[in-house]
């Protein structure tokens, strides 16, 4: 039994049926969270209610929920050891210490590494020198540790021997190279240090540290502006334990996102110099930043990756492997992750594992799949059984990954379509077994005969192996079961297919099939080439398409005039844009010359009087009379020159791009900061 009160803010007395109701509101919490486990205010109010909690092994059976779900929360780790280490506890010494270790090792932290030394000052006084030691060592880069620092340079300070006084200059000299907010008392401290030590040698000494010392000031600015952005805690720490949020992937998810990068990265650009002097302190600046941001951004598995990435790029692959495995804990579905990790492992010849990973991928999807009904997941689902297929055949051959596909077709509710064209590519490409390859997407058709998609990618591939009969029989039975919509792409390619290798006669029947099926002509407007918007007459529609090849149509460029309308319509857009070239360097000239000038000077000037907000009073007409007045503003010579080389928009056929999509996607990327080195 431990008995330690100094460490135990033990609860306020109250009746026991506050204590009974307490544990009511605990199990009832406890109930609804296995329901909603992302609720972080229900996590919270649990944490409290245990804080509250007169029962300690309830309390601590809290707490260790608590963990399971957010296992390096540093309020809730000492909540816990608190309890444990607490008068009335049961744990033994040893129990707490080993505890104690788990955790620092784990997780260390700032609050954790004070609350160990406490203890140790509590219960083993004469190791207190080696706890600091212990304790800095995990969190002596950190921009809190300065307290820490500060009691061990009193420790220190308490040696008056020469090795003592060598210890405390030489950890003078690191903490003064170090971003902490009172860096400016621990250089007065050194000062006074070495001019104790040696008048003649310190100015030298101090001299040498300066740069490094203004840098590390200069750092800690750029830090502290970082964790304002990230809204990081400087100085105490708050009261309530955080607990990340699942992303909502919104514009402000993506802003944070983009901040904890920015963040990431200048750590890993080495603002401090430490790669040459000092790598081991360096690394763990970095481990210490990618710690913190893995706590907070939990449920973002790219910051896991890039922790991974990193690790990996220094050849610290155990972190590597350690940071996938722990991202993986907290995102079991990310796809990045599992896929990561496989690949890695895979690289490693650990294929046992690599199995296992995919094995709790697709379990987590499937479970996902069934209580949720996230149908949007059955593609994402496939993907993840055609990496199995492909890995399973790379490592133990082409047996291996039939087996996986097996597997696969007995989820006939679940598994798309794309595994079965994965499955059948496989066999033809890695086996040469077109028989194997063709009864795949027979197989499948007893699935998915109605899905369009599913029937050109059989379609196609039929083409290419030059199977015409089956290619005849799959067509006829698709277009008498399609719509005529879901069809369209279809007669394209079968059509495409015969002008290129059918005879005329079959080709004449063909189109005629399709002017039933589609009178206006247009088969498939989004793949076709031929520019329909120059053609209404139907049966020219399909005719030009047959006559055409790639991306040259004679027939439209030449006896339809498209070749001299695009340069008409060049010309008029070069035309135009020389106007108004012209008209912006005339407005130009105008304004320098008369600058103020007064509205009888120019008509078009709207005077004060007439202002239509002001002295109007038709407000519709006098804003009508605006828009018609307003200059528009002069156009750059080199945009002008720019868009005089560019088409007319009516020649343009392809695919466009929504404006509000782009611009929403321009407001919302995140260009990292170019900050140099301090």
């Amino acid at each position: 039994m431990i008995h330690e009160d100094n460490l135990l803010n033990a609860p306020a007395p109250s009746s026991h049926r506050e204590q009974d109701i307490l544990v009511m509101e605990i199990d009832n919490l406890r109930q609804r969270l296995n329901v909603d486990p992302y609720n972080v205010e229900m996590w919270r109010t649990l944490v409290s209610c245990a804080d509250k909690c007169d029962d300690i092994e309830k309390s601590i059976e809290v707490y260790r929920v608590v963990l399971d779900r957010f296992p390096h929360t540093a309020k809730v780790q000492i909540s816990q050891l608190r309890r444990i280490t607490s008068q009335n506890s049961s744990y033994s010494v040893k129990e707490a210490e080993d505890l104690f270790r788990s955790y620092l090792k784990q997780s260390p932290s700032v609050e954790l590494c004070n609350l160990y030394v406490t203890y140790i000052r509590d219960q083993h006084p004469l190791d207190l020198i080696d706890a600091h030691k212990f304790a800095l060592r995990l969190i002596g880069h950190d921009r809190e540790s300065y307290q820490l620092w500060n009691t061990y340079l009193l420790l220190l300070r308490k040696d008056t021997s020469v090795a003592g006084i060598q210890t405390l200059r030489k950890t003078l000299h690191e903490v003064v190279q170090t971003p902490l907010p009172n860096l400016p008392v621990v250089w007065s401290q050194l000062e006074a240090l070495e001019y104790q030590i040696s008048a003649s040698k310190a100015r030298k000494v101090l001299a040498q540290l300066s740069p490094a010392c203004k840098r590390a000031c200069e750092v800690l600015q750029t830090l502290d502006s970082h964790f304002e952005e990230l809204n990081l805690p400087l100085g105490p720490q708050q009261a309530t334990p955080f607990f990340p949020s699942q992303p909502t992937f919104s514009l402000l998810d993506r802003q944070v996102v983009g901040k904890w990068k920015n963040y990431l990265r200048w750590e890993e650009g080495d603002p401090l110099m430490l790669k040459d002097s000092n790598i081991a302190a360096f690394t763990s600046r970095v481990k210490g930043a990618y710690r913190k941001a893995t706590i907070r951004m939990r449920y973002y598995p790219e910051i896991w990756y890039m922790a991974f990435k990193w690790f990996a790029s220094i050849g610290n692959f155990d972190e590597a492997l350690s940071f996938l495995r722990q991202g993986i804990a907290a995102n079991e579905s990310s796809f990045l992750l599992n896929f990561a990790l496989a690949d890695t492992l895979e690289t490693r010849g650990e294929n046992d594992q690599v199995q296992e990973i995919f094995e709790n991928l697709i379990s987590t999807l499937r479970d996902l799949l069934l209580s949720q009904n996230a149908t949007n997941l059955r593609n994402d689902f496939g993907v993840v059984y055609i990496m199995y297929m492909r890995f399973a055949r790379r490592a133990n051959g082409l047996d291996a990954a039939r087996s996986v596909f097996s597997k696969a077709r007995k989820e006939v509710l679940l598994t798309p379509w794309p595994v079965y064209e994965a499955a059948a590519m496989m066999e033809y490409h890695c086996g040469g077994g077109k028989d194997v390859a063709l009864k795949i997407f027979q197989a499948g058709m007893a699935i998915f005969r109605k899905d369009h998609e599913y029937l050109l990618r059989y379609l196609e591939w039929l083409i290419s192996v030059n199977d015409q009969n089956n290619a005849q029989s799959l067509f006829e039975a698709s277009v008498n079961i399609l719509s005529a919509e879901n069809a369209r792409q279809l007669w394209d390619r079968w059509s495409r297919y015969n002008y290129h290798c059918g005879n005329l006669n079959m080709i004449q029947r063909l189109e005629q099939r399709m002017l039933l099926a589609y009178p206006t002509g247009a088969i498939c407007d989004s793949q076709c080439d031929w520019p329909l918007s120059f053609v209404t007459d139907p049966p020219m529609k399909h005719f030009g398409r047959r006559h055409s090849y790639a991306n040259t149509d004679p027939i439209a460029a030449h006896d339809l005039g498209l070749a001299m309308a695009t340069k008409e319509m060049a010309r008029e857009s070069r035309h135009r844009v020389e106007e108004k070239k012209e008209n912006g360097t005339k407005r130009s000239v105008n304004s320098r010359i008369d600058p103020g000038g007064s509205s009888e000077s120019d008509p078009k000037r709207i005077r004060i009087d007439d202002h239509p907000i002001i002295g109007a009073k038709d407000t519709k007409k006098s804003i009508q009379k605006i828009h018609t007045n307003r200059q528009k503003l002069p156009v750059p010579a080199a945009l002008c020159a720019f868009l005089g080389l560019l088409p007319d928009r009516k020649t343009f056929n392809g695919p466009t791009f929504d404006v509000e999509d782009m611009l929403a996607l321009m407001k919302t990327v995140i260009i990292p900061k170019n900050e140099g080195n301090s």
